[in-house]
């Protein structure tokens, strides 16, 4: 019978992967946490790994949480609570092996742990094994530290194991689960009007900022003004081109119109052919302009349609090069507009990931952002985008921002973010010049990581 000692911090998927990966039917695990937040984390861990096994199947799950705020930053706490937990699980009998995996806690928890399992360990006889463990999150891999055993000839050295995708997947509803959210998710949903947006990302895709200045004008100038409601404070936002210039438009920022009569009726010019070919037809209403592109649940809510010709046709874009790519770069499961809620009631959290994509353990999450904006908006997108990241899915977690900028543009605000924020290799920035292809640039991405 192994024991394996879990070192719960703020995070729970590295615990959640090295129970799956070292925890078998009649194990013993033990989740050693603070006083506080480690106590709800682990005890929601738990809760977690209970459902990950057959029923009658699972380990033993037990919990040993410091007395007191601060105790994982001292040394003899974490010591004698250790001991005293093992004094209670083992009265008259030792597991075969003592496995601690301290990628979770703190360094004072993980030294100490360390000690009081080995000094608890070496006191017995016959003495069980001791191995100790982490999780790289660059490699996805499970280091196995050198054997402690005091005879020569027992001792292995350090062991590096890849964790292939195919043996840990941990889902969308896993992640928000392991987070106390609500795991609840609707069905999966292919891209919405997907050969329609790849055409539009390629409209984009020069470099000069042509097909971008055009299409932002056909919405400023036609889309938007004929389908959003004016409001009495309605001003003349700016729009600011890389050069710093602002350039006053007219853009209403009410809500959409909704009135099922103003649908039927409505006309909108189309964008011009050299854009996006065979759009729709001149002088023909948007609502029956629309039934040939579109599927039926957008025909029948047009305001839907003209939100996605806003922006979300560049989400569309992503997620259908993600689909393309997802049987050869192992991809188990993509979702667009994750809104993580509270575990109870449908409010959400105040945040949203636009498209992810997760592969084994690892979560791919994609920011996703149209329109001439200046780097510093740029900039707090990608910035929030890796905070909600790396606070779902750990130091494993990737992020990228996909956006209508300059070559030069985004290779600056990426390099300026990794050395700011010590996130080399951990994020991307996608350019216009990446949307003519979409597939290609983020399936290189996807092979780096």
């Amino acid at each position: 019978m192994r024991h394996l000692i879990l070192l719960v911090g703020t995070n729970p998927l590295p615990n959640a992967v090295a129970a799956r990966l070292l925890a078998n039917p009649g194990d013993k695990i033990t989740l050693f946490g603070s006083k506080d937040s480690g106590r709800e984390i682990a005890q929601r861990l738990g809760r977690w790994l209970s459902r990950q096994y057959p029923e009658g199947e699972s380990p033993t799950i037990a919990y040993a949480t410091l007395s007191n705020a601060g105790d994982e930053y001292r040394p003899t706490a974490i010591t004698s609570r250790l001991e005293e937990h093992f004094a209670r699980e083992w009265p008259n009998s030792r597991p075969d092996e003592i496995h601690l995996h301290y990628t979770g806690g703190t360094k004072t928890m993980s030294v100490h742990a360390r000690a009081a399992a080995l000094a608890w360990r070496n006191r017995q006889s016959p003495r069980p094994r001791f191995r100790a463990s982490y999780l790289d999150p660059e490699a996805l891999a499970l280091v196995t530290d050198p054997d402690e055993n005091e005879d020569e000839e027992l001792k292995i050295p350090q062991k590096v194991e890849t964790i292939t995708c195919d043996r840990i997947q941990v889902t969308m509803s896993d992640f928000l689960d392991l987070h106390g959210w609500n795991p609840d998710l609707p069905d999966e949903r292919g891209p919405v009007l997907p050969d329609l947006a790849l055409a539009l990302a390629k409209a984009h895709a020069d470099d000069a900022g042509d097909g971008l200045k055009a299409w932002e004008d056909w919405k400023c100038q036609e889309l938007l003004p004929r389908t959003k409601e004016w409001r009495e404070d309605d001003e003349l936002p700016g729009r600011c081109t890389e050069t710093g210039e602002w350039l006053k438009i007219w853009r209403p920022i009410g809500r959409w119109r909704r009135q099922n009569s103003f649908w039927r009726t409505i006309v909108i010019p189309p964008p011009s052919s050299r854009l996006v070919p065979h759009l729709w037809q001149p002088d023909v209403p948007l609502i029956d302009a629309i039934s040939g592109i579109a599927p039926d649940d957008l025909a029948l809510k047009p305001e839907h349609f003209c939100k996605w010709l806003d922006g979300n046709w560049l989400e569309s874009a992503v997620m259908q090069a993600l689909c393309d790519l997802k049987e050869a770069k192992q991809l188990y499961e993509l979702r667009t507009n994750v809104k993580p809620r509270h575990l109870s009631g449908n409010q959400d959290l105040g945040f949203e990931f636009d498209v992810i994509a997760i592969r084994g353990y690892r979560l791919f999450a994609f920011s996703c952002t149209t329109g001439n904006q200046s780097k510093g908006q740029l900039k707090h997108k990608l910035f929030e985008a890796s905070v909600r990241a790396r606070q779902m899915g750990g130091d494993e977690a990737r992020t990228a921002l996909v956006c209508c900028t300059s070559r030069d543009c985004a290779g600056e605000l990426q390099e300026e973010l990794e050395r700011e924020l010590d996130l080399k290799d951990k994020i991307a920035v996608f350019g216009r010049t990446d949307l003519g292809d979409l597939t290609s640039a983020i399936g290189a991405w996807l092979d780096e990581n």
